[in-house]
């Protein structure tokens, strides 16, 4: 699934719940963190159902374009997207930079880091 395709996937599903992780950026590891590391590795885990946030979040989601990127990138936030009854709906992965991620096994570069600001400015812990 593509980057637009999935902001229409979850603008159509419904998001009510988020729930992130984040690897502080000033830990280093020998290896690039891969998506099944970030949460095991995790410092900081916030969780929110403000409608608000959750809106705010989204929409730097559905505006951020993306293209495919063949470069792994060390994954330092989790965004888990999650429906009404707490299922998953959609995981990104982002890098301290906001600017590359994995969405739905697939490496992304973003054209911005609007999708970080946005997790950032909503909880000032994850600019750690």
């Amino acid at each position: 699934m593509d980057h637009v395709l999935l902001a229409v996937a979850i603008a159509a599903t419904g998001v009510k719940s988020l729930e992130i992780d984040h690897v502080p950026n000033d830990i280093s590891y020998r290896a690039a963190l891969m998506p099944s590391e970030v949460g095991a590795r995790a410092r900081v885990r916030v969780e929110s159902r403000n409608p608000q946030t959750i809106e705010n979040i989204l929409g730097a989601i559905r505006q951020t374009d993306s293209r495919p990127d063949a470069r792994t990138a060390d994954l330092r936030y989790a965004i888990r997207l999650r429906d009404a009854r707490g299922a998953t709906i959609a995981v990104i992965y982002l890098d301290a930079f906001g600017t590359r991620g994995v969405v739905d096994g697939q490496a992304l570069r973003f054209a911005d880091d609007a999708i970080k600001r946005s997790i950032t400015e909503a909880f000032p812990s994850l600019s750690k």
